[in-house]
């Protein structure tokens, strides 16, 4: 039997965040909706990774080496099958 995909968040239907999951901003609400391209856009300041273990850690995830201070965007891109994220970093300084 073929169910069809629920509008409802993940996060939502296995119970991790359960109804407070009402309680976060529409923003990011809807960013955790379960088809369709969202984008957030925010302040970050960033720190380099100290430690060859965090810059292990920095290079194995796709965050910057080295220090930085700007405009960070997350896009998601969800279809039924998958979910992809892109974070998109402010240039090294």
């Amino acid at each position: 039997m073929l169910k069809s995909p629920s509008t409802d968040s993940l996060y939502r239907q296995v119970k991790v965040m359960g109804d407070a999951f009402l309680q976060l901003h529409p923003a990011v609400r809807r960013f955790h909706s379960p088809f369709g391209t969202h984008i957030l856009r925010g302040e970050v300041r960033m720190q380099a990774p100290h430690s060859w273990a965090a810059r292990q850690l920095a290079r194995l995830l796709g965050s910057p080496l080295h220090a930085v201070n700007g405009t960070i965007r997350f896009r998601r891109d969800a279809q039924a099958d998958r979910k992809t994220w892109t974070r998109h970093f402010p240039p090294d300084r």
